[in-house]
């Protein structure tokens, strides 16, 4: 993904978030504390954050990073870039490393 302009990110997995109460259960919580993370966001936004970078809580060797982009709902109007077919290679190791089943994507009614 390409944004339209460089976007500063919190990074949630470096050492120094401890300091704001942050640690990696943050990306391991099944029914999220939405008050407590929407709090963290707010402040990441207030700080001057465009967003987070965070290790993906369904990955346990917590190799795998998520970024969440501050901003309003929905889809953004950006530049999509090249785009190509998942894989049959990358969906069958998302399948047995982490148990996820990837369906395809619903056809909009036109």
């Amino acid at each position: 993904m390409r944004t339209p302009r460089p976007m500063l990110l919190a990074n949630t997995g470096h050492a120094r978030a401890r300091a704001f109460g942050i640690t990696a259960g943050i990306s391991g919580i099944e029914e999220p504390d939405r008050h407590t993370t929407r709090s963290w966001a707010e402040a990441f936004h207030a700080g001057g954050f465009d967003g987070i970078r965070y290790r993906l809580g369904h990955d346990p060797s917590q190799r795998t990073i998520g970024i969440a982009l501050f901003g309003p709902t929905g889809e953004a109007d950006w530049p999509t870039g090249a785009q190509a077919e998942i894989g049959s290679d990358l969906l069958s190791t998302v399948r047995r490393r982490y148990g996820l089943i990837v369906l395809p994507t619903p056809q909009r009614r036109q």
